[in-house]
């Protein structure tokens, strides 16, 4: 046996280990309370600069008056 063929079963074997465990699931839970702080965090940003906008018109009004 040579090094790149020890390589492909060691791969083989880590790859069978992780499927026979429940881990998939753990990582499908994680990736989706990844996705919904990221998603919190873009529309929190996207309120803040919508409301610093309005802000600075309003104060634009005032000013013009």
């Amino acid at each position: 046996m040579d090094q790149c063929s020890i390589r492909v079963y060691a791969l083989n074997t880590i790859t069978l280990i992780m499927s026979l465990t429940n881990l998939e699931a753990k990582l499908k839970i994680l990736l989706l309370i990844i996705s919904i702080v990221y998603t919190s965090m873009k529309i929190y940003d996207w309120l803040i600069i919508k409301l610093k906008g309005k802000n600075a018109d309003n104060s634009k009004e005032i000013t013009q008056d």
